[in-house]
């Protein structure tokens, strides 16, 4: 399925590679009228000039020969009188000798004289002609024409006595007598193999040199070159050009394309595809960077265009809205012009999207040098004269070989943008280029539009279900995805808010080097409680408190947002104007959920949850939350040991036991002591850390108890504080 619906009609220009022929439904769309009408004027001249004549129309393959030929013809068939050109189509292609060559000339020959009573004798003067110089008995091997007439109309001369000469005289007579010149197009003979080509030039110069009759032979002259020097009767490039001196008497050499022929080319053809979207000015931008770096070397004849936006038309169409135009356009040129390259682009998919390398000795190479890219490239077949143009597309497409070529680094906002446009050089999108769709562990940008659409208008479907799924076990790569359309004003931030904290606790765990899913989700929500103004996002951290996942969530953002300083400045993350409203609501639903705990065992809270109201209550009032905590262990609600324990453990563990995360490396004592004060704990668990000692270790940490492991930490905490502390006293002392 392509840009245009089923029952559309479509001209050859600009998606087709079938010639245009002048008419309404294959118009010519390159301005060549003038050129046609000199054509058709020196044909006349010639006409006028001799009696038969061989006219040579020469361009380069896909430079628009068999359009140009077409378009002659209608202009040549216009007159109505009986002085007219006629007009026959020889296709040399379907015959292997020379006799069934010759007999398929004068078949079409004969084809082309009209069929009234009136020429009936010139039509069996050629056909005897015909039958004289190819014996009938070749016949048998023709294919795709008509010679049952011609043989009927031969039948009676060849059981005459007429010569051969006689023949060919009788059928001059009956030419010269029909008044009517007779235009022979010969095409594609660039594409014959040398002896076929030979036997067509044979029979032109010897048997087809008639009244009347002129021949239209359209070649690229290189290519016919090539063929003539490897056949028997010519050895040189010279000798080549001479044969054919011999056999052109006209030569018409059909203009190149002018800069804005082609340019109107590839507008159309832009047109055509994308059915009036319009692209966005960046990305215009870069097609017509990539124009002049390169593509202008390349697009030079209609076939060129063609080729490359018909490649373009065929799957563009399925994945428009999950990728970028002008990224798809240029990865379909490097795939249809320079397929090695487009195979070396997969291989090298890592490297070009930033991703983490594969194997430690990847890890440890420099980057790719411009130097390093060129011998790639020549290395994937490009020629030496293209090297430096398709370098120039790949760094429009590419960071690691734009910064290559420039020497320097881009910003992370340039990334972004790649993101927002949905480019090949973003690791979210690399892939839809190659697999011409949305990859199965993907999700479709469309599938994420539909889901915000949804959840704005409250009408949840497949495609919420799918989304939130998806921020389950993709998180990240859809966090992306949602702030892209963010930065188009696509996301309904309230409803949006709401699926995160519906999630927020189903997220995969954080890892310190790679992804960190809850911190995505985190940032992504202050994001868009900037989008909210301060009612409505009061209201909103209320209604995700409900739950203890969103309760997290809500805390975390403000948390972070405290953080942003003016204007966002340290984070990147927008100023939030109600900040103030913010941590008013946030100490409120710290204070609400803390309160439900008293009465709860201290496990009924989740790990997480625990430490982020703490946190979130420190920030504000860091004496309040200290104060509160010593409460619930000296009322025994707690215990200091339990309440370190639960502080200081993740959520899940592998085997479902919780894990005690390590206390004695920054910033966690700090954070630890801010919160319930690391002197009084020490005194307040000074039996048990004494007693620590003395309990035998066992030989796997797996074995050790939560508590007792919390106790050695705090029992060696305990000692680096004092170490800390007299090292510290004897420098004041020294220095009074």
């Amino acid at each position: 399925m392509t840009a245009h619906s089923a029952g559309e009609t479509r001209g050859s220009w600009p998606l087709g590679d079938d010639p245009v022929g002048g008419k309404a439904s294959q118009p010519d769309s390159l301005g060549r009228s003038d050129f046609i009408r000199h054509v058709a004027a020196v044909l006349n001249r010639v006409r006028q000039q001799t009696e038969s004549s061989v006219i040579g129309v020469v361009a380069d393959w896909g430079a628009g020969k068999t359009s140009i030929v077409n378009l002659v013809r209608e202009a040549l068939e216009r007159p109505t009188d009986d002085s007219g050109w006629l007009i026959a189509e020889y296709n040399p292609w379907s015959y292997s000798d020379l006799e069934s060559l010759i007999m398929g000339f004068f078949a079409e020959l004969r084809a082309a004289i009209p069929k009234d009573g009136q020429w009936d004798q010139t039509r069996e003067r050629i056909g005897g002609f015909a039958a004289a110089v190819a014996p009938i008995g070749k016949l048998a091997g023709l294919v795709g024409v008509d010679l049952e007439s011609v043989m009927r109309a031969a039948g009676k001369y060849v059981a005459g006595d007429v010569s051969v000469s006689g023949r060919r005289a009788q059928a001059e007579e009956a030419l010269q007598n029909l008044g009517r010149p007779i235009l022979v197009i010969l095409d594609d003979l660039d594409r014959l193999a040398p002896d076929e080509l030979l036997l067509v030039f044979k029979l032109v110069r010897l048997v087809g040199r008639l009244p009347n009759i002129y021949y239209l032979l359209c070649y690229d002259e290189q290519t016919l070159l090539d063929v003539l020097e490897k056949s028997s009767l010519v050895s040189s490039r010279k000798r080549a050009l001479d044969y054919m001196e011999k056999i052109v008497q006209v030569r018409i050499d059909v203009p190149p394309l002018r800069e804005a022929q082609i340019s109107h080319g590839i507008d159309n053809a832009i047109d055509a595809i994308l059915s009036g979207e319009q692209l966005e000015r960046v990305d215009i931008n870069r097609i017509a960077e990539a124009y002049g770096a390169h593509l202008r070397d390349r697009l030079t004849t209609p076939r060129s265009i063609r080729r490359l936006f018909a490649q373009v038309d065929a799957f563009y169409a399925p994945i428009k809205d999950e990728v970028n135009f002008t990224d798809y356009v240029l990865l379909t040129f490097v795939r249809t012009c320079e397929p090695g390259v487009y195979r070396m682009l997969y291989e090298r998919r890592e490297e070009l999207i930033n991703q983490p390398p594969r194997s430690v000795s990847t890890a440890l190479r420099d980057p790719a040098a411009g130097d390093d890219w060129r011998r790639r490239l020549r290395e994937a077949g490009v020629s030496a004269d293209n090297v430096e143009g398709v370098l120039g597309i790949l760094a429009i497409l590419f960071v690691p070989v734009k910064e290559a070529m420039e020497h320097g680094r881009l910003s992370s906002s340039y990334t972004e943008d790649l993101a927002k446009r949905r480019c090949i050089g973003h690791p979210d999108y690399f892939d839809r280029y190659f697999a011409f769709s949305v990859p199965e562990e993907d999700i479709a940008d469309s599938v994420v539009a539909t889901a915000l659409r949804q959840l704005a208008e409250q009408v949840p479907g497949a495609e919420v279900d799918q989304l939130t799924n998806r921020l389950k076990t993709d998180t990240s790569r859809v966090v992306r995805k949602l702030r892209a359309l963010r930065n188009r004003r696509l996301e309904p931030a309230g409803p949006l808010i709401r699926l995160l904290g519906k999630v927020y606790d189903q997220l995969p765990p954080d890892s310190l080097f790679t992804a960190r899913p809850h911190l995505d989700v985190a940032l992504l929500t202050c994001s868009l409680l900037g989008d909210l103004p301060e009612e409505d996002g009061a209201r909103m951290l209320r209604a995700l408190a409900e739950t203890d996942a969103g309760a997290e969530l809500a805390v975390r953002a403000v948390r972070t947002l405290r953080r942003a300083g003016p204007g966002g400045e340290r984070t990147g993350l927008p100023s939030l104007s109600w900040i103030s409203t913010a941590e008013e609501v946030m100490l409120e639903l710290i204070k609400a959920r803390l309160t439900r705990a008293e009465s709860e065992p201290l496990t009924a809270v989740s790990c997480s949850l625990f430490r982020e109201l703490l946190h979130g209550w420190h920030d504000v009032a860091p004496s309040g939350v200290t104060a509160w905590l010593w409460e619930q262990i000296t009322t025994e609600r707690w215990s200091l040991l339990g309440l370190i324990v639960h502080y200081s453990s993740i959520d899940i563990a592998p085997d479902g036991r919780r894990v005690p995360r390590p206390i004695l490396q920054e910033p966690n004592w700090s954070d630890l002591g801010g919160l319930i004060d690391l002197g009084r704990t020490f005194e307040y668990l000074h039996k048990e850390l004494d007693a620590a000692e003395a309990v035998k270790r066992p030989e796997t940490a797996d074995e050790i108890p939560a508590e007792q492991h919390v106790l050695w930490q705090l029992r060696e905490l305990r000692r680096r504080v004092a170490v800390q502390t007299e090292m510290d006293e004897q420098g004041q002392g020294q220095e009074a």
